[in-house]
């Protein structure tokens, strides 16, 4: 087997997680523009904006112990399609209260 070329395209499965990545990171970074509008709006301590802050970033690590476990046991694949479902549900939630 030839060594892959400058020209030779990823797996579709590796594109698609790749695509993921920024849109992803996109969400994300909303976390911190969303805290500061909150901190305007209903007037918080910078004590209090800390808390929000914090428990949007364990809000990043608790549920990936369970990941973890669930990537271990079904692999990486069924593990990034349950992220993917995971994460349109709660945009889908998201909308709804908007």
């Amino acid at each position: 087997m030839l060594p892959p070329g400058p020209l030779d395209l990823p797996s579709p499965g590796l594109a698609f997680v790749i695509s993921l990545l920024p849109r992803w990171d996109a969400a994300s970074n909303l976390n911190d523009i969303l805290v500061r509008q909150f901190k305007r709006a209903f007037e918080l301590a910078y004590f209090q904006f800390g808390l929000v802050q914090s428990a949007s970033y364990l809000g990043y690590l608790l549920p990936a112990i369970p990941a973890r476990m669930f990537m271990r046991r079904h692999g990486y694949k069924r593990g990034i399609g349950l992220a993917r479902h995971v994460f349109s549900l709660e945009c889908s939630m998201d909308s709804t209260t908007s």
